[in-house]
């Protein structure tokens, strides 16, 4: 029985490591719902877009696609492959009463494609590799599939299954299954047959779902039927040549097929065979910055996604985040458009360690075709690098590359010992800290409503950052907002709890009764009413303005003497670029609500001051929630 279990028990460990994945992606693109049908942002154009294919047309609904579609002869055209849209064609056909409501299944469906990848390029990469026991192999096989499925930005695509993630999903999964079909062709892992097929039919996939991912596998094609065609010429008689390279041919069909839909596709919407996007059609014009792609951009692209700051952590839970990108003021970027990005160095070093590791196994190897593979698909990174802005969900775009170099690690790399396995799992640990903390954050901080739902972000929010409520008190409270004040201000009136809606009266999923809003810079001056001992409230800023990234505030109470009885730590927004030029202040910053009970003493009247923090008072919100005065006596030491 201790035999059977030592034999067998480690074969399950990728199996576990997939389910365990998949439960995590679950919780995600469902928003923490377990609900596997909804609406997601713009998916129902991929269903739209499965109508019109039926009938042989490639225009979508108009109110499917909104202001991401195009506008050509009267009609609207998405930009976007139509991979996605093929599986909709059949369930729509099954269930036409869900049409519209499938992103979060396909999502899931392309993140366990790409999981599924990831399983059987590790398992091969390791039956190649003679010096591993079936033990080992299957330990660390189900490690690969921890690695791409916690710690890479293939998580930051299941945080919301609108139309941009469901795309680069459905592209990633297909790329990774080429990668695994151009491994099977070099090294024979299967037969030639199945070999070519899964790679022409990935590389087929790749390219309707997304241009970026499919035209470097069909270099990675192109090249290995070089190779094919000089074995043919070398080593087969003139008798069979004929019969090979017709085989070739139809090994490759997949890809010949794609790429003839895809020209139909082009021709569709831009009458032409060969323009992919025709930005005369589309919201911008990248002409007007540097063209779509500029390799000036490629090192300041570079340094956002590949370098290493401290500004990618923070001292409170959950210790990483994504920042703004930084295009260092040069003018061939989309400035008036900023997403945020978290480091692959930082986010997942188990891949840029792997992939770096691997390319220099190829070089000393001196192996042509497989090095000839990597600067095939080393294009696509080529090409994001030279795009006019920078997303996390383009980070995607490296991992085949990395996945490719790291296939050639696990055939060659030496058996390790426990330093070796211990090593890998904090590397783990860190990659999937860091990718899930950091993903936290941008669903919490960054995430509109429409990409997340307020519901999932409020959850979020309230986890991270947890509202803290006002201690007991034995007397009675007298709030704020049902006083007459006086108030001055520079740019908005401050507002009470009867002007308030619902939601300015919230903190994530908390509810409050009382509030002050106002803008910075505003003083409200309230008279103590009499018996009061103390003032108390929770200072924070208002939900709503929790990503604008500019918000630096200050809350502080001054006595009617001028004597400041309060002064917050700085507030600042969670997301806020830490590049940016920051007054000087030997203040704490915080994003937290702060609770703040003060004695009055003899102060016959007080002032509420809400200041800016010396850099402007752009999006300088605050909220005063449950102001109140307390009559009664304080505790000693109050």
């Amino acid at each position: 029985m201790l035999v059977f279990a030592k034999r067998w028990i480690p074969s399950l460990f990728p199996p576990v490591a997939l389910v365990l994945v998949i439960c995590i992606h679950v919780v995600l693109v469902t928003h923490g719902t377990g609900e596997f049908l909804g609406e997601e942002l713009r998916s129902s154009s991929y269903d739209s877009l499965g109508d019109s294919l039926l009938r042989g047309r490639a225009d979508v609904r108009p109110d499917t696609i909104n202001w991401e579609g195009m506008d050509i002869g009267g009609k609207k055209y998405m930009y976007f492959g139509p991979l996605p849209s093929l599986p909709r064609m059949i369930l729509n056909a099954v269930w036409p009463s869900e049409w519209g409501r499938w992103a979060r299944i396909t999502c899931l469906l392309a993140s366990t494609l790409s999981l599924l990848a990831c399983w059987a390029i590790a398992s091969f990469s390791l039956k190649a590799n003679r010096l591993w026991s079936a033990t080992d192999r299957a330990l660390l096989t189900g490690l690969s599939i921890l690695f791409l499925g916690l710690g890479s930005p293939l998580l930051y695509l299941m945080t919301s299954g609108r139309i941009y993630h469901e795309a680069i999903g459905w592209a990633l999964a297909a790329s990774l299954w080429g990668v695994y079909g151009a491994l099977a062709v070099l090294y024979r892992w299967i037969s030639p047959t199945k070999a070519w097929l899964i790679l022409s039919t990935a590389t087929a996939a790749a390219l309707l779902a997304r241009v970026t991912f499919g035209v470097p596998l069909y270099i990675i094609v192109t090249i290995l039927m070089a190779r094919e065609c000089l074995r043919v010429q070398r080593d087969v008689g003139p008798s069979q040549k004929l019969r090979e390279v017709s085989l070739l041919a139809l090994r490759v069909a997949p890809a010949i097929i794609a790429l003839g839909i895809q020209l139909w596709y082009n021709y569709a919407r831009f009458s032409s065979l060969t323009i992919f996007l025709d930005f005369r059609y589309n919201y911008l014009h990248p002409e007007q910055f540097g063209g779509s792609l500029n390799l000036r951009r490629a090192p300041i692209l570079l340094l956002n996604y590949l370098d290493v700051r401290f500004d990618y952590i923070t001292s409170a839970f959950p210790f990483a985040r994504m920042i703004p990108c930084d295009y260092q003021g040069a003018r061939f970027f989309w400035l008036a458009y900023t997403e945020q990005v978290i480091s692959l160095l930082f986010s997942s070093p188990w891949l840029i360690a792997t992939g770096i590791w691997g390319a220099i196994v190829i070089i000393r190897k001196r192996d042509l075709w497989y090095g000839a593979c990597i600067i095939g698909l080393g294009t696509q990174i080529v090409g994001i690098v030279s795009f006019y802005f920078a997303s996390q969900r383009y980070a995607t775009e490296f991992v085949p590359w990395f996945m490719l170099c790291s296939a050639i690690v696990l055939m060659t790399i030496k058996k390790w010992s426990w330093p070796g396995w211990s090593l890998t799992l904090a590397v783990l640990a860190f990659s999937t800290i860091a990718t899930i903390g950091s993903t936290m954050h941008w669903v919490a901080f960054y995430a509109s409503d429409l990409d997340v739902p307020m519901r999932f972000r409020e959850r979020v929010i309230n986890f991270l950052v947890p509202t803290i409520g006002s201690p007991p008190w034995s007397g009675k409270r007298v709030y704020l907002d049902d006083l007459p004040r006086q108030d001055s201000h520079s740019f908005m009136a401050p507002k009470t709890a009867k002007e308030l809606s619902p939601k300015d009266m919230k903190w994530a999923d908390s509810r409050f009764d009382h509030a002050v809003w106002a803008h910075a810079n505003t003083t409200l001056r309230v008279d103590v009413p009499a018996g009061s001992t103390a003032f108390e409230s929770i200072v924070a800023i208002p939900y709503e303005a929790v990503n604008c990234l500019k918000l630096s505030i200050v809350f502080s109470v001054v006595n009617d003497r001028g004597e400041e009885l309060f002064r917050s730590d700085r507030f600042v927004a969670p997301g806020r670029n830490p590049r940016a030029k920051e007054p000087r202040s030997d203040r704490l910053d915080r994003t937290d609500p702060q609770f703040l009970r003060v004695p009055l003493g003899d102060a016959r009247s007080i002032a509420l001051v809400l200041a800016d923090a010396g850099d402007g008072r752009d999006c300088d919100h605050g909220v005063w929630l449950m102001p109140a005065f307390l009559q009664g006596d304080l505790p000693e030491g109050r």
